[in-house]
């Protein structure tokens, strides 16, 4: 209704919900508002994982028994954002439930680990790419 997406902020979202009352004429306390905007966010967020999720597991699922899986193939379904660890755990999780895989504390873990360090990995390889192909357009 107000144009809330899984990258707004709390602030952002008050922004958008006092834009929209204003708009419509309709008087709002702060404190209602932005608690409003905290629980706006959390609901976008987790609508956001969930879809996600179900991406991934469905991506996963179309290559083959998941313990049969080749990290690279993982990593490159989760698509983990460096930048959001609370966030890529919930999504590992999440996909790990959707597809009914059962790992314990330490095999959880190692699993995520593995997945998260061949994304670090990509990701830098990347980066040197990018600065290779930079450094050719300025002629060195």
């Amino acid at each position: 209704m107000v144009g809330v997406n899984g990258n707004d902020d709390v602030l952002a979202v008050y922004e958008k919900l006092n834009s929209f009352f204003k708009q419509i004429g309709h008087e709002a306390d702060f404190d209602r508002l932005y608690e409003e905007s905290k629980r706006l966010v959390d609901v976008v967020k987790k609508n956001v994982v969930a879809d996600k999720a179900e991406k991934v597991a469905r991506e996963l699922l179309a290559c083959g028994p998941y313990k049969y899986l080749k990290t690279s193939v993982k990593a490159n379904a989760f698509k983990f954002d460096l930048s959001d660890a609370s966030g890529n755990l919930k999504l590992f999780m999440s996909v790990l439930d959707k597809l009914g895989v059962k790992l314990d504390g330490d095999q959880l873990y190692e699993e995520y680990q593995k997945i998260y360090e061949e994304t670090v990995s990509k990701n830098d390889v990347h980066e040197k790419e990018q600065e290779k192909q930079w450094n050719i357009g300025k002629g060195r």
